[in-house]
């Protein structure tokens, strides 16, 4: 899964994107693949590093922040690279 996400580009998280609009219009967009696995990947780096949950919760919400910018270079340049979207605190924890 790491490096599943480490590799996609912004064209991959479109087409998720696109697919999630088109059979789920209403689900938020937090719930395409791309971005569930890299929450996972954060919460499974948080307790191998035993870090606390204040800490855990705030990159998370970071990521979660950055969305909203993500998606929109994303549908800029489909050639970007995801894992260099994400802000530095969670590229450093994948």
């Amino acid at each position: 899964m790491r490096s599943r996400v480490k590799s996609l580009s912004c064209a991959r998280i479109n087409k998720e994107v696109d697919y999630l609009q088109q059979q789920w219009p209403d689900e938020n967009l937090i719930e395409i693949p791309t971005f569930h696995h890299t929450l996972q990947l954060l919460g499974l780096k948080a307790r191998r590093d035993k870090s606390s949950v204040s800490e855990s919760m705030a990159i998370s919400e970071q990521f979660k922040q950055a969305i909203p910018e993500m998606l929109s270079r994303c549908r800029e340049d489909s050639t970007l690279g995801y894992l260099g979207l994400l802000p530095e605190a969670v590229r450093m924890r994948l």
